[in-house]
């Protein structure tokens, strides 16, 4: 690709071809510098990130349309885009953009320092057609690497379901949910908690690091995301710079705006949360609780992430509810014993039996309804989007 732009070519007589991968919910494009020309760079493997708006590549990215430059100064190139691939001061710069099939702009591809002259109306359609190429190069790696994160998903969701239906108390889910291995690793995140919802006392609820309960009212700072999503019964997600701040709100769904950081801390996001809120199934509206995940791993949380998400609290969901309704019929059973004025059945395991028998029936029917009900709920979200 080089030979075809005049670029490249070794012996200082050209910088090469470099392309920055779109990064939406930065707002910045990733050049992964992975060319086999930059062994030579200072820069081998680093990742950098140029804003929207900045530099050539920004600019391009911003406004979809191609640009040619011969004179390219400090001013009009981001700080990332002041250097080719070989490390050589950028004098001359193609830049225009990579569209997917779906007319979606996946990448931005560069090339800079033309051996002889500027580069012609002849270099232009030549990386027009590598720009294309490129696209549906790129796009299928996308899609092939969406296909192997759900499937992945899918067996990390079948392990917790495996550990989550011998639970036999609400409490016991909780605590297993905030201490299991598996669910952070699903969603890509360094820590994962479930809050339930306390209507009355407008609170949530959680089991600490070391098994202390943890109650927040739902406009604590401590736990904004998480308590922004119980009050709007909606997915709130938030990223945050070095230094905490924000340029604009993050939303989820149709019409949500993507997060944006600022230009000086566009390299170093190291905290981003988001809150889902786990539904009841049985009655439309009903809020159970909030699943609020914490830093995400290497970046902010992507679309698989919030479908692995969403599935999530689908399934736990439906086992809250099952789980809710046995501690019930099992407060039943122990009041109408009381009132009866027979002594309450002994609790015990699951496999051995109580006094009259009700109690082992209703573990043994509380299982087979958690399974059914944990099932149902991934197969109701198992179709990809």
């Amino acid at each position: 690709s080089d030979e075809c732009v005049g670029g490249g070519g070794g012996g200082g007589e050209g910088d090469g071809v470099r392309g920055f991968e779109l990064e939406q919910t930065l707002g910045s494009l990733r050049d992964r510098l992975e060319s086999a020309k930059s062994q030579q760079s200072k820069l081998t493997g680093v990742t950098l990130r140029v804003k929207f708006g900045y530099g050539l590549a920004g600019r391009v990215a911003q406004t979809g349309a191609s640009l040619n430059t011969w004179d390219a100064g400090g001013e009009q190139l981001d700080e990332c885009e002041q250097f080719g691939v070989l490390g050589e001061a950028v004098q001359t710069a193609l830049t225009t953009c990579c569209y997917s099939a779906e007319g979606n702009m996946v990448a931005v591809v560069q090339a800079v320092n033309k051996r002889q002259g500027r580069f012609t109306s002849d270099d232009e359609d030549v990386m027009g057609a590598l720009a294309s190429q490129a696209a549906v190069m790129l796009s299928h790696g996308q899609y092939m690497a969406r296909l192997e994160k759900r499937s992945f998903s899918r067996s990390h969701l079948g392990e917790f379901l495996v550990k989550a239906l011998p639970c036999e108390t609400v409490l016991d889910l909780v605590r297993l949910l905030n201490s299991e291995p598996s669910v952070p690793i699903l969603l890509g995140a360094r820590h994962v908690t479930l809050f339930l919802f306390d209507e009355d006392a407008a609170t949530l609820r959680t089991f600490g690091k070391y098994g202390e309960l943890v109650t927040a009212t739902l406009n604590d700072m401590a736990t904004s995301v998480a308590g922004q999503a119980a009050v709007s019964g909606e997915v709130v997600e938030q990223a945050f710079s070095t230094e905490g701040e924000v340029d604009e709100a993050s939303g989820d769904g149709e019409g949500g705006q993507q997060q944006h950081v600022s230009r000086r801390d566009a390299k170093t996001v190291r905290s981003c949360r988001i809150g889902q809120p786990v539904m009841g199934r049985r009655k439309e509206g009903l809020l159970l609780g909030v699943i609020e995940c914490v830093n995400k791993k290497g970046g902010v949380f992507d679309d698989e992430d919030r479908e692995a998400l969403e599935l999530l609290s689908s399934v736990v969901g439906g086992l809250l509810e099952v789980l809710s309704s046995e501690e019930q019929l099992r407060a039943d059973l122990l009041g109408n014993s009381a009132a009866s004025g027979k002594k309450a059945p002994r609790r015990t395991s699951t496999v051995e039996a109580t006094v009259d028998g009700g109690e082992a029936a209703v573990a043994h029917s509380g299982h087979a309804r958690r399974k059914q009900s944990a099932l149902s709920s991934a197969e109701s979200h198992s179709s990809p989007r």
